[in-house]
């Protein structure tokens, strides 16, 4: 075999190792990538929601201001959300929002002044339509950071995942004690 073959096949395996690099850098950016535009849009719906249950606590305060089980939740739910940091929290601050959510509603169904209000009912249909995308676009986020994850974690990706900082992805769920 003469020296050229030899160097021929040198280059050879180093084009085919770069190629591999630069594929598998593609692939993870692309993926990181889709899960950032998937996370900006859970966390619009996120943030119609807060804005909703701000209007639905200040619809009902005047008739539920003597009922701080119901309305204080609300307030501390709003302020988790909004102060929290990360992925998991605020997913547990959303859980917590959800449940105090609900609680307000139930006792606007026990109260036949605030359930006769046409815009409270307006807002009603919006915040279960907003929990309905929300639910999808959650969905969606999820499938899209595991696929991310399983891409980082395979061969040859796990190499250039672990020298280009590619960090595993924070899934949107609160932890059992908060679902």
């Amino acid at each position: 075999m003469s020296p050229i073959v030899g160097v021929l096949i040198v280059l050879g395996v180093v084009i085919l190792v770069l190629l591999a690099a630069i594929f598998a850098y593609n692939g993870l950016s692309s993926r990181r990538l889709a899960c950032q535009e998937d996370w900006t849009a859970l966390e619009a719906l996120l943030k119609r929601r807060a804005q909703q249950a701000g209007v639905l606590g200040q619809m009902v305060a005047p008739t539920l201001q003597y009922q701080p089980a119901v309305m204080e939740p609300l307030a501390a739910a709003l302020e988790a959300t909004i102060e929290a940091k990360g992925i998991t929290r605020r997913a547990v601050g959303e859980a917590s929002l959800e449940k105090a959510i609900a609680r307000v509603l139930a006792a606007v169904d026990r109260l036949v002044a605030l359930k006769a209000q046409q815009d409270l009912q307006t807002l009603r249909g919006e915040l279960t339509q907003t929990h309905q995308e929300i639910v999808q676009a959650a969905d969606q986020y999820n499938t899209t950071a595991h696929l991310y994850d399983i891409h980082r974690q395979a061969f040859p990706n796990n190499l250039i995942a672990s020298m280009l900082a590619f960090g595993p992805q924070e899934l949107f769920e609160p932890p059992a004690e908060h679902a």
